[in-house]
């Protein structure tokens, strides 16, 4: 503890003599290095950083001792490069630690990438995953509502991480996106009452059980069948007429998800059957026709430099704004000071993952390490578990989950909340209490007296423990499936993924999809090679299928799915998704990369805000197709939020629009309020029939 607050500067070798109290041992300085030695193995970043021949100087390195251990350092570097693709490879090097890696920049570009909304200090995520595996009635804030929920599991989606659960006193299965809970609280474990046939309905939406099932008729061309086969879903039956035109029986059971995806699909498909959906279908459209704006409309006009009152929700920042602080801390980043540590690597430097460095510390790998040091790990783990519950846990509780005997415990939690550090060491006038002993009531009794205990928020960074939030390990996780798909042979990345699931990602439900991830695997061969690639398209905002030659940039996934970044000629780029992508075939002839093509990508993904209020209930829709949000203001049934979309924007607007229903509406810009109306117009008359 004396050496985190003595950071940057650390200690001497006889400070830590003087504090240890080794001076009545016969050699002080080998007991030291004993200490630290074993206080290494155990994943603690402790370094001498003198130079040879002169007197050592120690410091402290917060970092994650969970990873440092638990996870071997051929996967550590799989991760690494996963954390890399996700956009969070500097922090996350940070986390685990600089010296198991060399500090130079990569060989290869960045072919891959994994485009998804960062929350800065989001730990719902975290406590949502820990409340499934231990069983923990939660309860939180939901849509301006109080909630109290009994979790199942947590999953992916479209809006991000998913809690599934029951509310307390109602049988019906609901979801919540972790990312839009506050005031997370988490009850003792075994408190949630969990049914044991939970089962997981997969990643989309169209075949999750909301309604009853009805068999839906719709009618296309044979061009069109594989898309509206991959929006709709799987049909039961098909049909062709002598004119060439295809019917597809569907079973529906989420109407509102048929409906979106429907639109979606243009004129392209056209519902024939039930009856029912139909009229749904065109009731909808109509009442979007005749839309009036929203009760009391804007309280002023919206600026574009007003600022959100909730974090932007992306992955990467946008130009002429400051980063964001990305530590998962709950402080904001102005209030952050810098940190001397990170001064190790130049700006802008990478991390090269190439190989592993040599191990932590020398000896057996399996030796067991001295009670001692067992006990200040496991006190570190008692903090790190207290910190997911707000109100405390009882010792007895906490004891079970570290598998200690309670009145052991207590006593080494005793000796963690007694210890005093020299003050000519310790900057402060008085240690800030880290923990707190208290009754089942919350009121401050003697440790010997206590039933419960509670700790600080981020407890563990004063033992030098600093732990990966399980939402940035979520999104370092999701980027390696990523990678998996362009690399299906690489055992020690699945290896790795694995081990994270089993480690410090218990609790999450992360099935992998294997949509599109063979062609991702064979576009990938075509970026290592730089080879040009002939595809056969189905474009997303014109009807028809084109033949291109394209020169492929980048692959990156998004709430969309799989997206190509590739050179349409010398001067163009676009992107293409690879649910429109029919045939692919790999070119002999190689392309060079050009040096702008960073640039040229950004060019290509521009994105212009757009300010929209919709339903609480239709927030989703500006999620699916904005590449970020921000929430400037919201209240029990509305929120207003700042979207930021790609070109074409119009159309893509127009798009969100009908599938956010009557009650959305575009505030600024004013030339965009009228979007959507003439697609809403156009797919009613097509839906009508003649």
């Amino acid at each position: 503890m004396t050496l985190e607050a003595a950071e940057p500067r650390g200690l001497t070798t006889d400070d830590l003599i003087e504090i240890a109290g080794y001076g009545s041992a016969r050699d002080p300085e080998r007991q030291l290095n004993r200490d630290v030695t074993e206080l290494k193995r155990i994943g603690w970043d402790i370094r001498n950083e003198s130079g040879h021949g002169a007197a050592g100087r120690y410091r402290l390195h917060a970092r994650d001792t969970r990873l440092r251990v638990e996870i071997e350092p051929q996967h550590q570097v799989q991760l690494v490069r996963a954390a890399l693709a996700a956009g969070v490879g500097d922090e996350f090097v940070d986390r685990l630690g600089d010296d198991l890696f060399e500090s130079e920049p990569p060989g290869d570009e960045p072919l891959v990438r994994t485009n998804e909304p960062h929350r800065l200090g989001h730990d719902a995520l975290d406590k949502a995953a820990y409340a499934v595996e231990n069983g923990c009635l939660m309860r939180f804030v939901y849509k301006q509502v109080r909630r109290v929920v009994h979790p199942y599991l947590v999953h992916p989606g479209a809006s991000g991480w998913y809690l599934v659960g029951h509310e307390d006193g109602s049988s019906t299965v609901k979801r919540f996106v972790t990312g839009r809970m506050t005031d997370v609280v988490v009850d003792g474990p075994d408190t949630a009452v969990v049914p044991e046939d939970v089962t997981y309905d997969g990643l989309n939406p169209i075949t999750w059980e909301v309604d009853p099932p009805t068999a839906v008729v719709v009618e296309t061309t044979e061009e069109y069948v594989p898309q509206a086969e991959m929006a709709l879903g799987t049909p039961v039956a098909k049909e062709t007429d002598d004119d060439g035109m295809v019917r597809l029986t569907i079973p529906v059971t989420h109407r509102a998800a048929f409906r979106a995806r429907l639109y979606e699909l243009g004129e392209r498909v056209r519902i024939v059957e039930s009856a029912e959906v139909r009229e749904e279908i065109i009731s909808e459209l109509s009442r979007f026709l005749k839309r009036q704006p929203l009760t009391g409309g804007p309280e002023r006009p919206l600026s574009v430099d007003a600022p959100p009152s909730g974090p932007r929700q992306r992955g990467r920042r946008p130009a002429g704004r400051p980063p964001a602080n990305r530590g998962g801390r709950d402080h904001p980043a102005s209030s952050t000071p810098p940190d001397p540590r990170d001064q190790r690597r130049g700006p802008g430097s990478q991390v090269s993952v190439s190989r592993p460095s040599a191990p932590m510390t020398s000896g057996a790998p399996n030796r067991r390490p001295p009670g001692y040091v067992r006990r200040f790990d496991r006190v570190t783990r008692a903090l790190n578990l207290l910190a997911m519950h707000a109100n405390g846990l009882p010792l007895r509780q906490l004891a079970a989950s570290l598998d200690i005997d309670p009145d052991a415990l207590l006593e080494e939690l005793r000796a963690y909340y007694s210890a005093d550090m020299p003050l000519r060491y310790y900057p402060p006038v008085v240690r800030p209490t880290t923990i707190r002993f208290h009754d089942a009531d919350g009121a401050e009794v003697l440790p010997d007296e206590a039933e419960y205990v509670t700790a600080v928020p981020h407890p563990t960074v004063e033992v030098g423990a600093d732990y990966v939030s399980v939402s940035d390990l979520a999104r370092v996780y999701q980027a390696g499936q990523n990678l998996m798909a362009l690399e299906p042979g690489n055992t020690d990345l699945e290896d790795a993924l694995d081990a994270l699931m089993g480690t410090a990602l218990r609790g999450l439900g992360a099935k992998r999809s294997e949509w599109q991830t063979h062609l991702a695997a064979r576009l990938g061969d075509a970026l290592r090679q730089r080879r040009k690639i002939r595809i056969t398209y189905a474009r997303a905002w014109e009807p028809g299928v084109v033949e291109r030659v394209i020169m492929p940039f980048r692959l990156t996934t998004t709430r969309r799915g799989w997206e190509l970044d590739a050179a349409i000629d010398d001067e163009r780029t676009g992107t293409f998704l690879l649910s429109g992508i029919r045939d692919v075939e790999i070119l002999d002839e190689a392309f060079e990369r050009p040096a702008d093509v960073e640039e040229r990508i950004a060019a290509n993904r521009k994105e212009q805000a757009v300010y929209i209020a919709v339903p609480q209930d239709r927030r989703w829709v500006v999620e699916r197709f904005a590449e970020s949000v921000e929430v400037v203001r919201e209240s029990d049934d509305e929120v207003r939020l700042r979207a930021y979309l790609l070109g074409p924007v119009e159309k893509r607007l127009a798009l969100l629009m009908v599938v956010a229903g009557p009650r959305a509406f575009v505030y600024e810009p004013t030339g965009l309020r009228d979007a959507g109306t003439d697609l809403a117009r156009r797919l009613l008359r097509h839906h009508r029939g003649p």
